[in-house]
């Protein structure tokens, strides 16, 4: 069985209802989507194989298991407002220290740098060069995402402050109807236009 598969669906509880040579099906027919192919590369023989795989499938705790494990993957696949704001705190909130391994030094290997820092990377370059004794060198230039956008981000959807693109959007006093109601002494109510105007001049009586 596939420990990785296993530790990061959380699955260890329902596999452990299956034998191993189920287990073994199971990873193989997620895969593969074959039960023929997913019975033989489970170890069972060419021969039955076929019959194995449609035997497997319609055994009750192997299908329950292809069934979670297939909506696990699923629903890990798919883009949540959750994991939308996970990739943004990844943005804003990471620290240079975590960059560091535990031996004081810069991680070499991406992989084994942190979940936040890993999110957090634009691109990668590598480069191979040759030095004075002919000695291939490796440089590696990792580019992280900037940080200011992220946290330009984060503060509409905290609604810290309005996006100035959103201006031309601002609806306009409607003055016409502020003057005639000011005019015939009435509770004044500002309407308001969908387009922007100009505040007509108001006119105004000859002095007798």
């Amino acid at each position: 069985m596939r420990k990785s598969l296993v530790s990061k669906y959380k699955i260890g509880d329902l596999i452990e209802k299956l034998t191993a040579r189920q287990q073994l099906f199971v990873i193989y027919f997620l895969e593969t989507a074959n039960g023929r192919k997913a019975a033989e590369a489970a170890g069972y023989s060419k021969k039955s194989a076929e019959n194995q795989g449609q035997l497997l499938l319609k055994n009750k705790k192997v299908a329950d298991v292809i069934g979670e494990l297939q909506r696990r993957m699923l629903e890990d696949s798919l883009l949540t407002a959750e994991k939308v704001m996970e990739q943004l705190s990844f943005l804003i909130l990471r620290d240079p220290i975590d960059l560091i391994d535990d031996d004081g030094f810069i991680h070499t290997d991406i992989s084994k740098m942190p979940k936040r820092i890993r999110s957090c990377i634009d691109s990668v370059e590598q480069t191979t060069t040759v030095d004075k004794d002919g000695t291939p060198v490796v440089t590696c230039r990792v580019k992280m995402a900037p940080k200011t956008p992220a946290v330009d981000m984060g503060l509409r959807v905290f609604k810290k402050y309005e996006d100035k693109s959103n201006d031309a959007q601002i609806k306009a006093i409607d003055w016409d109807s502020f003057w005639k109601a000011k005019a015939a002494g009435d509770p004044i109510e500002i309407k308001l236009l969908e387009a922007d105007k100009k505040p007509p001049r108001k006119k105004r009586g000859k002095k007798k």
